[in-house]
């Protein structure tokens, strides 16, 4: 479920997201499951199914998941990628 909500709201956003956000997006879509957002996006995290990396401008941790279909990765880039873009 939050894995869906993460690839959802990087959809309506566009771009990798905070974790406020997929809480906002659970918050609007299915509001019961908001308050497990963070437990169970840590644990897609240590299960390797998602990626976190800190976001300078946002101020904080952004998430996208791994193994995102080649459209996907076209619409929001890698992991990699989009890290190697913000160094630049």
């Amino acid at each position: 479920m939050i894995y869906t909500f993460l690839k959802n709201a990087m959809k309506k956003h566009g771009r990798p997201v905070t974790t406020a956000e997929i809480e906002d997006y659970a918050r609007e879509t299915l509001p019961m499951c908001a308050d497990h957002v963070v437990h169970h996006i840590v644990e897609l995290e240590r299960k390797g199914i998602v990626t976190k990396r800190f976001d300078k401008e946002r101020k904080g941790y952004v998430w996208q998941p791994n193994g995102l279909t080649r459209n996907e990765r076209g619409m929001f880039g890698s992991p990699q990628e989009t890290t190697r873009s913000k160094r630049s």
